[in-house]
């Protein structure tokens, strides 16, 4: 097939919802936005006529969920060579492998850091956090932020236990994190005192942050924000590098990796199409190796033509000086030889971007490389290799369903026209119509969090704030040029397919938009 119909406006999930609901809200209503001084009454009258429309309004075109939407325009014709990364991209992990780091690490923390015994008995939560929130260690607060870096509401806590917006206001002097304390991974912002969790494996280690927070408040044990912060981090970062969370996937495969015939289809597609195929991850051959076999096959190394192990993203793209090792595929030991080429399924170690396209001859413009961190996977290969750069967001096709809904989109629906009658009313806001401006107000807030609990009770949708994209979609929005929740969605598209961006509605352009 040519493809689904239909790809995401400028960058971000809900845009698309809020762009169709606002047209249709023209169509049925255009007299709304024409200013004219009118009773209370007729106030009243209007209120209950566009809340009915709404009510009664059919659905929206669904968003298909398997869709690869487009951030910026990309010809596949135009793609010879497709890498990958390894983990949550080519493959997939089920929720008992959080709930597993989250019961290691805990252990870790009492044998290792010695914290009470009593958190041995908190049980994972898998329903808490979401990718792309920001912790404060300072303050020890985890919560949402926009592309702005403003605190949405209701989305901030301190252990398991919300903070109010006035509470928040005295924290941070407003409802706005500075620029200055944000870790943006970089070299120059690694030791800045709020930490964005952008991958899969932070899920469990949030969780964990705020479930010993919320035991030692309610045992009344002191302690310190920071240390807290650091030796959560510190277990988390020794499962990974000790390998434990390896092992622990090794050995109980069925268990943790969610196999996808559709991804094996779609490397098979492209294989048989003539195109080069590489992988670089920062995990060990051993693993990749084992999970590649159980995944696709104990010939997977046939549809690759050269397999980067131990990477060290994201400095393989950024340090030109670092070389690559040959390693032997049956053990971890590496040639002290010079790599003047790539040998076929060969296995290699470290190195870098530059020295890849160069021992290649493949040029940077027409590589398409597939990873799941908007840092470590994304964002120098855009900004210094000139790659282009598809985003694995496993929780896409969850938030679509959820968004696709009836239900949410008449709600959506509703609270978009309500805050144009409000905006209309301020204009006349005066006596018994303030009260009524102060109600409506306090519908839109249930609103708002009506749309937000649809997504998680806790922390709403990973793409937008109430009003705004949050910090992680509008990271998104620059380093992917496109994104999906799987790579086996791409076998929905032909090798020409080339992906189009709807050209974003700019404030001042809605009114010019064509009614179409």
């Amino acid at each position: 097939t040519q493809g689904f119909s239909g790809t995401f406006a400028a960058t971000f999930l809900s845009v698309m919802v809020f762009f169709l609901v606002s047209r249709s809200i023209r169509r049925c209503s255009s007299s709304l936005w024409t200013y004219k001084r009118r009773s209370l009454s007729q106030v009243q009258a209007e209120y209950e006529k566009r809340k009915r429309e709404c009510a009664e309004a059919s659905s929206l075109r669904p968003v298909n969920p398997l869709s690869v939407f487009a951030n910026s325009e990309v010809d596949l014709a135009e793609i010879e060579v497709y890498g990958f990364d390894f983990d949550y991209t080519i493959a997939q992990y089920s929720t008992e492998l959080h709930r597993e780091i989250y019961d290691m690490a805990k252990r870790h923390l009492v044998e290792a850091k010695l914290f009470p015994k009593g958190i041995l008995d908190i049980q994972y939560n898998p329903q808490f956090a979401i990718r792309g929130l920001h912790h404060d260690k300072e303050k020890n607060i985890l919560m949402k932020l926009d592309n702005f870096l403003r605190i949405e509401p209701k989305t901030v806590y301190r252990g398991r236990t919300a903070l109010s917006q006035d509470e928040v206001a005295k924290l941070y002097g407003g409802n706005q994190v500075s620029i200055v304390d944000l870790d943006i991974f970089s070299e120059s912002s690694a030791n800045k005192r709020v930490r964005q969790f952008l991958d899969m494996f932070a899920l469990p280690e949030m969780t964990l942050l705020c479930d010993c927070t919320q035991y030692l408040l309610d045992e009344e044990i002191p302690f310190d924000h920071e240390y807290l912060a650091s030796d959560v981090q510190f277990v988390i970062r020794k499962l990974h590098t000790s390998h434990a969370i390896h092992d622990e996937i090794l050995s109980d495969k069925e268990r943790y990796v969610n196999r996808n015939e559709g991804i094996v289809k779609y490397l098979d597609k492209l294989k048989q199409a003539g195109k080069k195929l590489f992988i670089v991850t920062n995990s060990k051959f051993s693993f990749v190796d084992e999970g590649m076999c159980y995944v696709i096959g104990d010939d997977w190394r046939d549809l690759f033509d050269v397999v980067v192990v131990r990477a060290r993203k994201p400095s393989f793209f950024t340090d030109c000086n670092r070389p690559f090792r040959s390693q032997h595929p049956d053990s971890d030991t590496t040639s002290w030889r010079k790599i003047v080429k790539f040998e076929h399924g060969g296995v290699y170690q470290e190195g870098n971007a530059d020295q890849l396209m160069k021992l290649t001859g493949w040029n940077g413009a027409n590589v398409l490389y597939f990873g799941d961190h908007v840092y470590t996977d994304l964002a120098d290969p855009v900004m210094k290799n000139g790659w282009r750069t598809g985003a694995i967001i496993p929780e896409l096709e969850t938030e679509i369903k959820k968004s696709s809904s009836v239900e949410y989109q008449r709600t959506l629906r509703w609270r978009l026209t309500l805050g144009k009658l409000i905006e209309q009313l301020q204009k006349e806001s005066k006596g018994e119509k303030s009260v009524t401006l102060e109600r409506w107000l306090k519908e839109r807030t249930d609103l708002r969090i009506e749309l937000k609990e649809t997504f998680n009770p806790y922390f709403g949708s990973i793409f937008r704030t109430h009003q705004n994209p949050t910090y992680f979609s509008w990271r998104l929005a620059r380093f992917a040029d496109i994104y999906t929740s799987s790579l086996g969605n791409l076998n929905n598209y032909l090798l020409k397919h080339r992906f189009y961006p709807h050209r974003a509605a700019l404030p001042h352009e809605l009114n010019i938009l064509p009614d179409i």
